[in-house]
């Protein structure tokens, strides 16, 4: 127990750590060559340590990287990405704060007095289904984006010589996961031909979708939850 809470205590110490608490969504993943307003604009550390972007962040920020875009578009897009989210958090929070004085209050008419305590939104409350419904209420950043991509694809000539605004490469990119980056050495060590099954909860597949699809490896999913890469 005491080794338990000398992690969390450090956790607790660590800067921006409570901010990945509130504002992140999947995996960190480590991208230190990205243009440090890029980061600064992205990473649910506000401000501390800002080289670690959430994958689905990163998959966005990928996303945008197409001829014709500038670190502008995707500076701006990050701002409104983390707006979000603390607004999100916010509501959140209120939620969780009215159903334990809600709760508190059923206690005290039966006589049963606890303390309460301001819970913040933990990394565990997001689930698939919350994920979910992040990307639902994100819907109008997501047509935004591909009202972008269509007329891009319909000028295709003339989007065809500009240059991208950030590289292709993902230089010193790694996740936070040990697991995770397992898992990505393997399949990248192994021969083109080799094949991979990942069986897992829900949870695990997700944040395996999103990381295998940053690092451009493909895969699909099985109905009995597997995870099969090509």
């Amino acid at each position: 127990m005491r080794e338990a809470a000398g992690y969390l205590q450090r956790a607790i110490n660590t800067p921006g750590w409570s901010n990945w608490v509130s504002h992140g969504v999947s995996i960190p993943i480590h991208l230190p060559s990205l243009p440090q307003e890029v980061k600064e604009a992205w990473s649910q550390s506000m401000g501390h340590d800002t080289d670690w972007i959430d994958a689905l962040s990163a998959l966005q920020i990928k996303e945008m990287n197409i001829p014709g875009a500038t670190v502008e578009d995707i500076v701006t897009a990050g701002i409104k990405s983390l707006d979000l989210k603390k607004q999100e958090a916010s509501a959140h929070s209120d939620k969780a704060t009215a159903a334990a004085e809600k709760k508190q209050e059923r206690l005290r008419k039966l006589g049963v007095f606890a303390a309460m305590t301001n819970a913040i939104p933990t990394s565990n409350s997001v689930t698939l289904e919350g994920i979910s419904s992040r990307k639902k209420s994100n819907i109008d950043k997501e047509l935004d984006q591909a009202m972008l991509n269509a007329r891009l694809a319909t000028d295709a000539d003339a989007t065809s010589c500009l240059a991208r605004p950030l590289t292709t490469t993902n230089i010193g990119a790694r996740t936070r996961s040990p697991k995770m980056n397992y898992i990505l050495e393997s399949i990248r060590s192994s021969p083109p031909d080799d094949r991979f099954i990942i069986f897992g909860g829900k949870q695990m597949l997700l944040q395996c979708k999103e990381v295998l699809g940053f690092f451009d490896i493909s895969w699909y999913v099985s109905y009995n939850q597997s995870l099969y890469l090509s």
